[in-house]
């Protein structure tokens, strides 16, 4: 098989020469794109430049994005990225990477190859010195987490939120009948779980009805209690959000308090916003807790049309910063909603994540 193997080298040799002819005479006459020639004019000797334009050409630079480039003439390395719009059309152009690598050394070239986080990043040496560095990256996308809060009360309710095929974040009330079967079914479905607390507020009707409650006079030894209760009746939590909290989101001493047991726990939190006063997501952040805030309540009306433009409203809000926060709630016209937005929803540009993938950025 030693005859079949060199001729297939030969033939892929001769393919490399005669695109390494027609690039050499397009940068004779200037039909070359002008990332071509900027990374190629580089390269000052003939053959030098020549072999760069010979890798320039084959890994199809129209998708590059110059970062660096070196002064005229000077030695030194460009490094230059390639966006793409997803995991398999990166993989696609990493593919044939893989396999250009392998005639490399017969061109003077070698690759390496390595991953940093989503990223790869090739570098090619030619001979001993490094010629370029490419990285292959995803296209930013917008996100979008939806977080569905106060399950634990209707368990058929919230069995028909939990089947929703989509990233969900859900927020699980403690002290209920249901609470544990819920937290258990959540995680059984693949969601993101949180700790739904109940926090004190302003309206003191709506605080005589909640027998977990965390009350602004209370002290130390009672925050850690609830959050103790709380952890072990819903294990596998990501993060915590409060549930109402009007006036005890409001008090500094309370919430740093709350925090430092939180910090312990490596928990995430999420300032549901119930009162505009609420000093919770700054004191999370001074505690060194990783915090956000929520940019949109969905169902504020219990209606399916309100509910899908409150959904709509939330992708623009995604589109100007970056990512967007929705809360809503375990009911029939919101799961109808979603049902229906999401069975229409086509925009390559937004995807649906949980809390803890949220990628903060001051530009997408």
């Amino acid at each position: 098989m030693k005859w079949l193997r060199r001729i297939t080298f030969w033939i892929l040799l001769s393919l490399i020469a005669l695109g390494v002819y027609f690039f050499w005479e397009g940068l004779r006459e200037g039909n070359v794109p002008p990332s071509h020639l900027a990374l190629a004019q580089v390269f000052s000797r003939g053959l030098d430049r020549l072999c760069a334009t010979v890798v320039l050409q084959e890994l199809h630079l129209r998708a590059l994005k110059v970062e660096a480039t070196p002064p005229e003439g000077a030695q030194g390395v460009w490094r230059a990225q390639a966006i793409f719009a997803d995991e398999g059309t990166r993989r696609s152009f990493a593919d044939g990477m893989e396999n250009f690598f392998k005639l490399l050394p017969y061109l003077g070239f070698r690759g390496e190859r390595k991953v940093e986080g989503r990223d790869e990043m090739y570098t090619l040496f030619f001979g001993e010195h490094p010629f370029f560095f490419l990285r292959l990256k995803i296209k930013p996308r917008f996100q979008v987490a939806i977080v569905i809060d106060d399950l634990g009360y209707n368990v058929r309710m919230d069995e028909k939120i939990l089947d929703l095929p989509v990233k969900l974040n859900v927020a699980v009330l403690p002290n209920l009948p249901h609470t544990g079967r819920v937290a258990q079914l959540a995680k059984e479905k693949g969601k993101e779980i949180l700790i739904h607390f109940p926090m004190e507020a302003v309206d003191g009707s709506q605080n005589s009805r909640e027998g977990f409650l965390l009350r602004v006079e209370a002290s130390a030894e009672k925050v850690k209690e609830l959050l103790d209760r709380a952890c072990s009746e819903i294990p596998g939590a990501k993060g915590i959000n409060n549930h109402k909290g009007s006036r005890a989101t409001s008090s500094p001493e309370l919430m740093k308090t709350f925090f430092g047991f939180v910090k312990d726990r490596n928990l995430y939190f999420l300032d549901s916003l119930t009162a505009s006063r609420s000093v919770a997501f700054r004191v999370a952040r001074e505690s060194g807790i990783r915090a956000f805030q929520r940019d949109v309540f969905l169902d504020t009306y219990p209606s399916v049309e309100y509910v899908k433009n409150q959904l709509r409203a939330t992708i623009q809000v995604a589109r100007k910063k970056g990512y967007a926060i929705a809360i809503g709630h375990p009911r029939e016209a919101t799961y109808r909603a979603l049902v229906d937005f999401l069975n229409n929803f086509p925009d390559p540009d937004v995807e649906f994540v949980f809390l803890s993938e949220i990628q903060e950025k001051e530009s997408m």
